[in-house]
């Protein structure tokens, strides 16, 4: 079953067609990148059900994700795992880790540490307990988890974020390492939810042409990126 497929039919979700492109690129196992407009979705609408479709595929599977801060984790990532928990009565959800009946598990740290990112390998075969890393708000991580994460055997990998600076590997991904992966840029015109009034209030409050006009809405890294300050909710 196809992750958009698992949407409709598991889930009882129907994805914005930039989420569908981009859970459809994992699932291909293609490297994927993802810098959205604040709001977009990005975490309750294309990582929460990449997790459980993953799982549903790959019962024996290993899910690792990251995030540079727990909150992001426990409050965003997991809150919106927990909203299927109905639809899965077999599968045990933990506090900080989910598990399948048959040995599989996604579980999430928030960490400068990179021991804690590396080690993750296929132990029978990567048809059987594959692998998928995901970086959650991947502006905010440091470089040496992804250096680690590249030491891990994975058959999916995800990296999705609100832009950020202009550095950095999530910043690298659409630039000068963009032929690695599939990039996908998501202003918020393209998020039905996000209304137009919203966007032409902050147009005309800011401009087209500040930082955080360009950030919020047109999903653009920003020189000017280090002194915004956005609200949690908007992340």
């Amino acid at each position: 079953m196809t992750p958009t497929e698992f949407c409709v039919r598991v889930l009882g979700i129907v994805p914005y067609l930039w989420q569908c492109e981009a859970m459809e690129s994992v699932a291909m196992e293609q490297p994927t990148s993802v810098v959205a407009a604040n709001g977009s979705g990005k975490t309750a609408r294309l990582v929460a059900p990449l997790v459980l479709w993953f799982l549903h595929e790959f019962p024996r599977g290993q899910c690792i994700f990251t995030s540079g801060s727990w909150m992001q984790i426990e409050k965003q990532l997991w809150g919106a795992v927990k909203v299927y928990q109905h639809r899965f009565p077999h599968w045990r959800f933990m506090s900080e880790e989910l598990r399948t009946p048959e040995g599989g598990y996604a579980f999430g740290f928030s960490t400068d540490n990179p021991g804690r990112a590396e080690g993750h390998h296929p132990k029978i075969g990567s048809d059987v307990d594959p692998v998928f890393l995901i970086i959650d708000e991947a502006k905010t991580v440091p470089d040496c988890i992804f250096e680690a994460f590249d030491r891990c055997t994975r058959k999916f990998e995800l990296w999705v974020s609100s832009p950020g600076a202009p550095r950095g590997q999530f910043y690298d991904s659409f630039h000068k390492n963009a032929s690695l992966y599939k990039t996908i840029r998501v202003p918020s015109t393209d998020c039905a939810h996000i209304s137009a009034e919203k966007r032409e209030l902050d147009r005309i409050k800011y401009g087209e042409g500040h930082p955080l006009y360009r950030s919020k809405h047109l999903a653009e890294f920003t020189e000017d990126f280090d002194r915004l300050v956005l609200a949690p909710n908007l992340s």
